[in-house]
């Protein structure tokens, strides 16, 4: 029987280079790490970009508005950590709601 992959969100990518597959006891090799660093703009409204970042990502107001503001000042704000494929969806999911987000190694 093949084991299920959890696939409830995005989820902090570790160091380690492999975890343990509960269901047979044997590891597995975990995806690389990638960042998803929103990029700021003046063409959107704070709150709408709150709002997207609570409505697409795992991260609660105070900690969306805290990015928000840390990307006010500084230019690029990283939002979260997750294997490479969920970041570029995360891409594409941003970029339909007018927002910038890039990824990058981490």
């Amino acid at each position: 029987m093949a084991s299920q992959i959890d696939d409830t969100g995005p989820q902090p990518v570790t160091d380690a280079k492999f975890k343990p597959d509960l269901d047979h006891g044997v590891g597995v090799q975990a995806l690389p790490p990638w960042k998803l660093m929103l990029h700021h703009d003046d063409e959107n409204e704070f709150m709408y970009v709150v709002d997207t970042i609570t409505m697409l990502t795992p991260l609660q107001s105070s900690e969306a508005t805290r990015r928000k503001l840390e990307d006010q000042h500084e230019g690029v704000a990283p939002l979260l950590t997750t294997h490479r494929e969920r970041a570029e969806l995360y891409v594409n999911q941003f970029g339909r709601r007018n927002l910038t987000v890039s990824i990058e190694p981490a």
